[in-house]
């Protein structure tokens, strides 16, 4: 016999019972509600009708008593209960029959008690006459006789039979207000036991048919993850989850087909991904390594040069040469985002001090361009917390990009303040080239340019803009470009960053004191010879004669027979490398300075030196400007 049940089907009759359950409930709520209010009016309403009936009585013997007041005082202050009283009476009865207009029976008592409240009220007016034409005893006469007081027993009476009748309908009233109240209760009671038990039900089937199932196919699920060799078939449960059993147990069967394809499919892009890894980290540093002994010497030929055409020369080549070192840290850049090893810092940094840094070079290449380069700082803060190197990166990539697709104008850099949220906006406008919707969409794509004709022109890798909306996001801020064919570009970029009043981190030194290393005693450890050349020159000029080595061990051995003042030191070499080189040096003298002169110049890289036990870290190729800045610490 087939046990199953169609989970699907049986939940919406389930769901439906209980919607006709609520209804029936929410009808009779409201219909005993409806019901319990018109008894309520109607108890309400008789309260009402015997208050009245309690005045007209009041408002008889208030004119009464007036009308005796006067007689016995001929006071005419007296005659205002009576002309009140007279007054009520007729309103109050009024109001009676319109309220029981509905009570034939009281309509009739009502009638004969208006004749006798007509009657007392002609009596009472007669004596009041009487009394006013001087006849007093004749009208004290007329109440001291049995007319009178007949009047008032007889209109007692009738109020009294009236108020009887009332009461007798407020008691029925109360009772049928109290049952309407009953039936309300029964009814709402009843509905809800009926939707408690659908509920236990519903919860009876969940717990049987869909619930313990469920566990028992993830328990088989948690086997099958940890030895991939068990079934997902299980016994009396709805149609939908033993569908959902034969499929588990399909889909185990492909995975487990799959597995070993995925596996080794993953040793192959892990070890696809390491070779990349490697390959860049090597290319980096052999391409680093000759542009050091490029840059280094040319910067060294520099101050060789008196003719200024060779110096014109000489500093287009040395910006040749900054243009390469940077192609090849965009292509590092790029690598690191990919594998997620690039991060961000947090340090207190000069916006200030940032921007000159920033904007040294780029002014330089606007100004050669024939174009306009300003620049608003519009910053009420100076001292921020964040990573000064990406910042600076972001602004690089923007105004040189600017200055690079426009051939006349002007760029402009704004930097301003935002306080909700709090952070910088940096704004870069231009009047070049501009750019189209679909040139725009294109933009922050990888190895992509506006058009072909774009790399033809201007040059470049399609890498700069990419990593700038890669750091941007990594700093959780926010990148929008504005721009029109012919007319020009806009970028805006905001970064949230706090204020700070901590000590500050240089991002670098545009005026360096001039330094001497006289009578200083510098050991160069480096392996590779036009490096070598390039650095002892660059000593030399500085007042001193360095030693030199060319590997680890040898700088060790020097090290060890001599005391010097400071140790410039690569990492890469023969025989012993420059991290165990520098661990021994440090073991021997350890307040001796030692600098790392190394091509691997990565965030972590960099730390790992200085973790290591080197006190300061100048990356290659060599700029002999910040190498100098570096050696000012220390000389």
């Amino acid at each position: 016999m087939d046990s199953r049940i169609n989970l699907s089907r049986t939940l919406n009759s389930y769901l439906l019972l209980s919607i006709g359950v609520l209804i029936i409930n929410l009808s009779v709520f409201l219909f005993g509600r409806q019901a319990s209010n018109e008894r309520e009016v109607w108890v309400t309403h008789t309260h009402e009708v015997l208050d009245l009936s309690h005045q007209v009585f009041t408002s008889i013997q208030n004119a009464e008593t007036g009308q005796r007041g006067y007689l016995l005082t001929l006071d005419k202050r007296y005659l205002a209960p009576y002309l009140l009283g007279k007054a009520n009476v007729t309103k109050q009865l009024t109001a009676l029959k319109t309220k029981t207009s509905d009570n034939q029976q009281h309509q009739q008592l009502l009638e004969e008690l208006g004749e006798l409240i007509s009657k007392k009220l002609t009596e009472l007016q007669q004596t009041i006459d009487l009394a006013e034409q001087g006849e007093v005893n004749s009208a004290l006469a007329v109440v001291k006789s049995d007319i009178g007081q007949a009047l008032m027993e007889d209109i007692r009476g009738k109020l009294a039979q009236f108020k009887a009748t009332e009461r007798a309908l407020l008691s029925i009233r109360k009772d049928k207000h109290e049952e309407a109240k009953r039936y309300q209760f029964y009814g709402v009671a009843f509905a809800a036991l009926l939707l408690t038990a659908i509920v236990f039900t519903t919860a009876v089937i969940f717990k049987f048919r869909i619930i313990n199932p469920i566990k028992k196919l993830t328990q088989k699920a948690v086997i099958y993850t940890e030895k991939k060799n068990t079934g997902f078939h299980i016994d009396k449960s709805s149609e939908e989850v033993e569908q959902l059993s034969l499929t588990l147990n399909e889909m185990s069967r492909s995975i487990t087909d799959s597995l070993s394809a995925l596996e080794q499919a993953k040793e192959q892009s892990e070890k696809h991904a390491k070779v990349k890894s490697t390959f860049l980290a090597n290319m980096s540093h052999e391409i680093r390594t000759p542009l050091n002994g490029v840059f280094g010497t040319l910067q060294l030929l520099n101050k060789e040069l008196s003719t200024e055409k060779g110096k014109s020369l000489l500093d287009r080549a040395i910006y040749s040469v900054r243009s390469l070192n940077s192609i090849v840290n965009d292509i590092l850049d790029i690598s690191k985002l990919e594998e997620g090893k690039l991060t961000i810092e947090t340090v207190p940094f000069s916006l200030s001090e940032l921007m000159e840094v920033a904007l040294t070079d780029v002014s330089i290449t606007a100004h050669a361009k024939g174009i306009a380069f300003l620049f608003y700082n519009e910053c009420e803060h100076d001292e921020w917390l964040g990573d000064p190197v990406r910042i600076k990166q972001i602004i690089d990539n923007l105004v040189s990009n600017a200055i690079k697709f426009t051939d006349e104008g002007e760029v402009v850099l704004t930097v301003s303040e935002s306080n909700a949220p709090e952070g910088i906006l940096i704004k870069v406008k231009d009047s070049g080239i501009g750019m189209t919707p679909a040139e725009q969409n294109r933009l922050f794509d990888r190895f992509e340019q506006a058009d072909t004709s774009i790399t033809r022109r201007f040059g470049g890798t399609g890498l700069g803009m990419s990593i700038t909306q890669q750091l941007v996001s990594m700093m959780d801020g926010d990148i929008s470009l504005e721009s029109e064919r012919n007319k020009g570009s806009e970028f805006s970029v905001f970064i949230p960053l706090k204020t700070t009043e901590l000590a500050l981190e240089s991002v670098g030194q545009s005026d360096i004191e001039p330094i001497t290393l006289k009578e200083k005693k510098v050991l160069i450890v480096e392996d590779n010879e036009i490096n070598m050349l390039v650095i002892s020159e660059a000593i030399r000029d500085l007042g001193t004669e360095p030693t030199a080595a060319e590997n680890g061990q040898e700088g060790v051995d020097a090290f060890k027979n001599n005391d010097f003042d400071l140790v410039l030191m690569d990492i890469q070499m023969p025989v012993l490398d420059g991290i165990e080189a520098c661990k021994i040096m440090k073991s021997v003298s350890p307040h001796v300075p030692i600098l790392a002169l190394t091509a691997n110049v990565m965030t972590e890289d960099k730390s790992t030196y200085i973790a290591c036990g080197f006190d300061a870290v100048i990356g290659k190729p060599l700029d002999l400007s910040e190498f100098y800045a570096v050696l000012s610490d220390f000389a």
